[in-house]
């Protein structure tokens, strides 16, 4: 198992897989077609996919780290990792997306309404200190929530997938703003 972890990892260190073969290897039906379609909005953006690490890609603007999407395939085999994908998920972390002072305010413009609300509490994955981060207090959109990692989706619905581009556009406004 831990060979063919190795090997994957090694392979697509050596060839810098694209996303789009990776989603269209590994997921299906309606998981498929949301990753395409979101991989497409962001690339109109200017903002094109780094492959970070394994089914891994990290999207950055003006230097600063986006959003990062992970794909595991559906044959893919293991236990659960980290991210708690399984065979034929794929996700999208946004690091701190409301985070502390430092992004204050730049989602006021969205209004949330509060099904978007307990869609984002729904997805905060806590702090496991998998990078001896700092353990994070952060305010998300009215709640206090103690020891933040990211706001990590799973398998995004296209409304889900919609609230995750508006805020993406908020924050771009936002880190634009602040090279003035």
């Amino acid at each position: 198992m831990a060979d063919e972890k190795l090997s994957l990892a090694k392979a697509q260190q050596n060839s810098k897989p694209k996303i789009e073969e990776i989603i269209h290897a590994g997921l299906e039906g309606d998981r498929q077609k949301s990753a395409l379609e979101l991989v497409a909005y962001l690339n109109t953006l200017r903002m094109p996919p780094k492959w970070a690490s394994t089914n891994a890609w990290s999207y950055r603007y003006k230097g600063v780290r986006m959003y990062t999407i992970r794909i595991r395939g559906k044959a893919q085999a293991g236990d659960d990792n980290v991210y708690k994908l399984k065979p034929g998920a794929w996700s999208i972390s946004c690091y701190d997306p409301f985070g502390g002072q430092k992004y204050a305010g730049e989602y006021a413009e969205l209004e949330p309404c509060d099904a978007y609300k307990e869609v984002i509490w729904n997805n905060v994955i806590d702090c496991n200190r998998c990078c001896n981060c700092a353990h994070r207090k952060l305010n998300i959109l009215g709640k206090e929530f103690d020891g933040v990692c990211s706001v990590n989706f799973i398998n995004p619905d296209s409304n889900t997938t919609e609230w995750i581009k508006k805020m993406l556009e908020c924050r771009k406004r936002f880190v634009s703003s602040k090279e003035k």
